[in-house]
């Protein structure tokens, strides 16, 4: 899955998504996982937020975005709170 992207690509992206999305909904969704809350963690819109984003930053296939969107913003979100 994340063989094709680079380890300093994944950290750029981390670090991307922690200073473009929104700094409330990263810190509601590291709340979430802190409180093992993670039925309903991303809504569909959002995931198409994040792609897009990603996609304008990096040059992934949709396919990789599609398969790593979700673990990015995670880390993202523990990098915020």
């Amino acid at each position: 899955m994340l063989s094709s992207i680079q380890e300093e690509e994944i950290e750029e992206a981390i670090d991307y998504l922690a200073e473009n999305l929104p700094k409330r909904k990263l810190k509601k969704i590291n709340q979430k996982i802190k409180n093992k809350d993670t039925y309903n963690l991303f809504d569909f819109g959002f995931g198409l937020k994040v792609q897009r984003l990603l996609g304008k930053k990096f040059d992934w296939n949709d396919q990789i975005l599609f398969r790593v969107w979700r673990m990015l913003v995670i880390k993202a979100a523990r990098k915020v709170d």
